[in-house]
């Protein structure tokens, strides 16, 4: 399986569509194919401590 790289840009809309509130961790990696803590390690450290 080959693995997707995201740019900056994609990275911030799926970060906002977890903290918008529009879907949660699983949602989001189930949506973009990553595993939960792929999309945790998208984020800055305080994003990361608030999900966690």
């Amino acid at each position: 399986m080959q693995q997707k790289k995201f740019t900056a840009l994609e990275k911030l809309n799926i970060l906002q569509e977890i903290e918008g509130g529009e879907l949660g961790l699983k949602a989001v990696a189930q949506k973009y194919g990553l595993s939960k803590t792929s999309v945790v390690g998208l984020s800055p450290n305080e994003f990361r401590t608030k999900a966690a």
